[in-house]
């Protein structure tokens, strides 16, 4: 009995180890696949979430996922990605205590995801600065996550930049 109560114990502590939630943000890990590493599969589609990409300058960008009181943002992770090429383009701004910026893939500050452990966010919106040369080709690629093994990967909502 004793050896069963401690492989059960061993047993739950190996699987809390691998659900562990990511509260500073999602790991250099997630950068090509953009899954969180919790040990979960993804959610089928569609996703609950919704994004806009807004133009606030020239070469400067903000996107915004938008969730709603039922489907929070309990985290997430941003790329800009060349939709031929799938290299990871541009960087993104951190927001102390809400957005940080992590490298990727050999890049520099080119991925947003959060910072911090709120669970109430409804949306989230984080600027991008756009590399110089042409943009026509760049989808934003996001991971939407609702809950430790409730989550949306590789969401796409395209850059559409405005006519010269």
């Amino acid at each position: 009995m004793k050896v069963y109560i401690g492989l059960l114990i061993c047993s739950f502590l190996h699987v809390e180890g691998v659900l562990a939630l990511t509260p500073t943000g999602a790991p250099p890990e997630a950068c090509r696949d953009m899954a969180p590493q919790h040990g979960a599969a993804p959610q089928p589609e569609p996703s609950p979430y919704s994004a806009e990409v807004v133009e606030i300058e020239p070469k400067k960008y903000t996107l915004t996922i938008y969730g709603d009181p039922v489907n929070i943002l309990e985290g997430f992770m941003i790329q800009a990605r060349d939709r031929s090429s799938g290299l990871i383009k541009g960087t993104f701004e951190p927001v102390e205590n809400e957005i940080k910026v992590i490298d990727c893939l050999g890049g520099v500050q080119n991925c947003a995801t959060h910072a911090d452990e709120s669970h109430d966010r409804w949306n989230v919106t984080v600027t991008w600065n756009a590399p110089d040369g042409n943009l026509d080709n760049i989808n934003f690629v996001y991971t939407a996550l609702k809950a430790l093994t409730e989550y949306w990967i590789n969401q796409i909502e395209p850059l559409i930049p405005p006519s010269a």
